[in-house]
């Protein structure tokens, strides 16, 4: 059913996984914004040096890859500030999904249940 998670089984299991991904989502994205903290902070004490390495590592983390509109270092950044909320709803479109199927599932055994009367 999925790629990342085993999902399959009773909907109510499944809804609980996904309940389960969002709590770590949220703590995750805590945790990543601590750490994007952390290298605003090191950025700021430009810690890579002035020679020849420490010269080119700032101009590739510096550098707006081709065809982008912002530097590498703002990508990675903004990519670590938004991964919680991406797998927030991975957590919360899988809850809703399950209660949906149940939902479906209902309706479409009440319906049998009419037809069979």
């Amino acid at each position: 059913m999925g790629t990342y998670l085993k999902i399959d089984g009773d909907p109510n299991e499944i809804g609980g996984t996904g309940a389960l991904l969002r709590s770590m989502a949220e703590s995750f994205s805590t945790e990543a914004r601590a750490v994007v903290g952390d290298i605003t902070t090191i950025e700021g004490e430009q810690p890579w040096g002035g020679d020849s390495y420490g010269n080119g590592f700032r101009e590739t983390y510096n550098m707006v890859p081709e065809g982008g509109d912002k530097p590498l270092r703002s990508i990675i950044q903004d990519n670590m500030n938004n991964a919680g909320e991406r797998l927030t709803k991975v957590g919360d479109n899988t809850v809703l999904a399950m209660a949906e199927y149940q939902g479906t599932d209902d309706d479409s055994g009440r319906k049998i249940r009419e037809t069979n009367v």
